[in-house]
This record gives C-alpha cells, sequence and structure tokens, in this order.
C-alpha cells in the first residue's frame, strides 16, 4: 500500500504513541507484581493476616500447616448497647461539669470512666471465621496478596488457595486446590458480651432468625427487637 509522506509521518507517530503506551502499560504491571505483598508461613495470629475485603465485608488469611484460617467481618455489625446509663441523673453533662467543678476526680472516674473499662461494649463484633482443613501434605509456604485483582493466596507447596471479596457483590469466594473440611467458627469473644450458642442452618431455615443486610442473621428471642442496627444491602 502507498503512503504519501505526511500519512507515514502520521503513521510512525501513532505507532511510537501506541509503543510507548504498552511500555507504560508493561512498567505499570511489573511494579504492580514487584508491590505485592508476600508472608512468609505460618502466620499465627490474625492482626499479621493478608487483609482482604470490599469495604462492607472484610476477611483476614491466616495459618499455617494444612489449617488455613479466612476471618470474618461486616462493617455494621456492632452491639451498641451503652456502657453506662448516659443521659440518665447522675450520667448527664451538667453532673459531670459538677463533678469537675467540686475537683471530684475518684467520683468522675468511677461514673464516667469505669465502665469503659470494665463493661464489653459498644464494641465491633466478629463475624466469626473458616477454618479450612487440607491434606497434611499440602503445607502452607507462602501468603500473599496480588494488588492489582485484590486477591489473597496461600503458596501449598505445588497448589494455590486463593481467597476474594467481590466488589460488586456480597460474596467471599475462596478457591480451594484440594478436598478439605470447612468448619465455620463462631468467635470466642462473644462469651464476654453474653450471647449463646451458634444456630447453624441454611438460608432461610433457621426459624426465629431475621434478615440483616445480606447473608448476616441475628436470631430474637420472644418479646425481642432488633435496635441499633444499620441495615445495609
Amino acid at each position: 500500500m502507498f503512503y504519501s509522506g505526511m500519512d507515514r509521518s502520521k503513521r510512525s507517530r501513532s505507532f511510537l504513541a501506541g509503543l510507548a503506551v504498552a511500555l507504560v502499560a508493561t512498567r505499570s504491571g511489573a511494579q504492580a507484581a514487584a508491590s505485592d505483598l508476600r508472608l512468609t508461613a505460618p502466620i499465627a495470629t490474625w492482626d499479621e493476616a493478608v487483609p482482604l475485603g470490599s469495604g462492607l465485608l472484610g476477611g483476614l488469611l491466616w495459618g499455617g500447616g494444612h489449617h488455613i484460617i479466612l476471618s470474618l467481618d461486616r462493617g455494621d455489625l456492632w452491639d451498641q448497647r451503652p456502657a453506662a446509663p448516659f443521659g440518665q441523673p447522675g450520667y448527664t453533662w451538667t453532673d459531670l461539669q459538677r463533678l469537675v467543678r467540686d475537683h471530684k476526680e475518684d467520683s468522675l472516674h468511677i461514673r464516667f470512666d469505669d465502665p469503659y473499662d470494665n463493661v464489653p461494649y459498644p464494641t465491633k463484633i466478629p463475624a466469626g471465621r473458616l477454618t479450612i482443613s487440607l491434606d497434611s501434605s499440602l503445607v502452607a509456604r507462602t501468603f500473599g496478596l496480588r494488588l492489582a485483582r485484590a486477591e489473597g493466596w496461600v503458596d501449598m507447596g505445588g497448589a494455590e488457595l486463593r481467597a476474594f471479596f467481590s466488589a460488586t457483590e456480597h460474596v467471599a469466594l475462596v478457591d480451594v486446590p484440594a478436598p478439605a473440611a470447612v468448619a465455620l467458627e463462631r468467635p470466642a469473644s462473644l462469651d464476654a458480651l453474653g450471647y449463646g450458642p451458634a444456630s447453624f442452618g441454611r438460608r432461610g431455615a433457621v426459624p426465629g432468625v431475621h434478615r440483616v443486610g445480606t447473608d448476616y442473621v441475628v436470631r430474637l428471642r420472644a418479646g425481642q427487637h432488633l435496635t441499633g442496627r444499620r441495615r445495609a444491602e
């Protein structure tokens, strides 16, 4: 095909521009891979885990050996019971000002500070965790996070477990590389809050359960009402 001098010039500029874009994209991809998070297994505590989430849903990927844990959380899951009867007689702003004015520091701390040290609420409530137990021949070697895909992964020595939280749907997906036993565990920290044992069942099959948001539920006893909860769809 014949091109005039002007055509060839435009074609050259277009080619060079496309090449520059391709080089930038390749370099950005390499930088993203170099910036990915990698942690040597085992990860023994949740606060050193690989962080995942969508804003509303959250997860922490950790564990060791052939046991992998995905701790679950939700941004609107709170116990909002007050630690003290604030607003009632003795617990008002006027009462606090009076105690300061009268230099009754001990009374002030007992009334307004001690409840937060001795009462476990209000507090964030953990949602539980999944414990995935694979064959003992599969042992976690490295945990990681692919930033470009927001995907957590575990190198199990020739096999890879992956976890992902959708940005558009309220779901988390775990790709398990081999047959495994999966257990959904209730947080032991709920004992201090006075919550009873967890109930397990298929969606819509647990009696007396009211839906809150997507797949988190709260069982209500007779005469109780759901209060202080922010519905999230």
